[in-house]
């Protein structure tokens, strides 16, 4: 079998050339990746400080918390963001039940489309690919509480 640093490719055109430590990114775009990285890391750490406040003052200003779950959503995709958006979702939960349920959704449809559920230690679920409905979700969301206990 030929070896994929045997097979003529980009370093026959003058480009680069592949060793077999070498993983084919290009340090430009691995430079963006690790740049991206950086920014999820620190939205999530700016993100924890207005969490946290809210939490603490036990805000009931709906429209603060929607807008702070809104612009979190960007950072759920790294395990610290996703915890966080739970902390808001469970806190909202106590005002808005119906609108913490659609956090939730929210939340599946940007970083969870096949319903795998990264939030639950092991869980690997799946419901044939349909979208859950809010009653559904609220109570998916009273188990995670009571299950994970207060933030």
């Amino acid at each position: 079998m030929t070896a994929f640093r045997d097979i003529p490719g980009p370093s026959a055109r003058g480009l680069r050339h592949r060793t077999p430590s070498d993983d084919g990114i290009p340090s430009s775009l691995r430079s963006l990746a690790e740049e991206l990285v950086e920014v999820q890391r620190q939205g999530v750490e700016c993100y924890t400080g207005i969490v946290n406040a809210l939490i603490a003052e036990n805000c009931r200003d709906l429209q603060q918390i929607e807008r702070t779950l809104d612009g979190l959503l960007g950072f759920a995709c790294r395990p610290d963001g996703v915890q966080l958006y739970r902390r808001l979702c469970r806190h909202l939960w106590a005002m808005n039940p119906a609108a913490a349920a659609q956090y939730v959704q929210y939340y599946r449809e940007a970083w969870d489309p096949d319903d795998e559920r990264p939030w639950t230690e092991g869980a690997h679920c799946s419901h044939g690919g349909h979208t859950l409905d809010h009653a559904t979700m609220a109570a998916a969301l009273v188990r995670m509480h009571r299950h994970q206990g207060k933030p």
